[in-house]
């Protein structure tokens, strides 16, 4: 990540002074705004000029959505079959249900936290077309989705009366039940009340590249524009604010597709629709 950014900084360093000597257009002498809406969500930008060849733009784009979904509930199976084979008198005396850990799911909600500020740089290499490259950064949240909930209440309860059986009775030997949820590759260990928090953390710089069709600054009152590239916001990672993030216990488990999806891409596709209207 720091030498894509390395490599852009010294890109634009070394374009602009060379390009600013094109005087045909002078620094800012024009000024747009836009409205667009795409894979980042909706925003507003403001643009301006540079010279004839390059374009200056910053503005801010959000996407808020939220869905619930179901995740499965991880737990640690070896020592729930070694509990049944040797002390399931125990369970039984002490009414406790085993199944509740088997076959469950979690309804958590998740929640995308994709909120970026931007400045990016318009190079059109040929003065005649619309056609341009586009460079820069995003600036935004490190979560770029949370998901948070509760597990099921049986299913907590039964792992709550599990456990401390196996601490009144050291004895036996057992650990005690891990459980959590599933999220990508990771069972994320629930707080002392069933409590679930985790996210998909990634790199709040992120630098921006891509190709353009249409004017950010039109030549006439109101113009169009097409994106189309990529942010590198770096490979992800699941992280929690209340607890302990491991390695799936089960391998046969799977999460929520969404979330499964973006745990693992380190590009995320800018694809957006602009209108723009010149201000001067």
């Amino acid at each position: 990540m720091r030498t894509i950014k390395q490599i852009f900084i010294v890109s634009v360093l070394t374009v602009l002074p060379a390009m600013t000597n094109a005087q045909s257009v002078r620094v800012f002498e024009h000024l747009s705004v836009g409205l667009e809406v795409g894979t980042t969500g909706g925003g507003l930008e403001i643009s301006t000029s540079i010279n004839s060849f390059i374009n200056l733009r910053t503005g801010f784009s959000t996407l808020p959505f939220s869905y619930n979904a179901n995740f499965d509930v991880d737990y640690d199976d070896g020592v729930i079959r070694e509990f049944q084979r040797d002390y399931g008198s125990e369970l039984a005396a002490n009414n406790i249900d085993i199944s509740h850990l088997y076959g469950v799911q979690a309804r958590l909600k998740a929640k995308t936290g994709l909120y970026n500020g931007k400045l990016l740089v318009d190079i059109h290499p040929f003065r005649s077309s619309s056609f341009h490259v586009t460079a820069g950064l995003y600036v935004g949240k490190k979560r770029l989705v949370t998901v948070d909930g509760n597990l099921p209440e049986e299913t907590w309860r039964t792992t709550t009366e599990v456990n401390d059986l196996i601490r009144r009775n050291p004895s036996w030997g057992l650990s005690t039940v891990e459980t959590g949820v599933v999220i990508g590759d990771n069972t994320i260990m629930p707080d002392e009340n069933g409590h679930v928090d985790a996210g998909i953390r990634m790199n709040s710089v992120k630098p921006y590249l891509g190709i353009d069709f249409g004017r950010s600054i039109p030549n006439r009152p109101w113009g169009f524009q097409f994106d189309l590239g990529c942010m590198f916001h770096g490979k992800p990672k699941i992280v929690s604010k209340t607890s302990g993030v491991t390695d799936v216990l089960n391998s046969e488990l799977d999460s929520s597709g969404f979330v499964d999806v973006m745990n693992k891409i380190k590009v995320y596709p800018v694809m957006s629709f602009k209108v723009t209207r010149k201000i001067f």
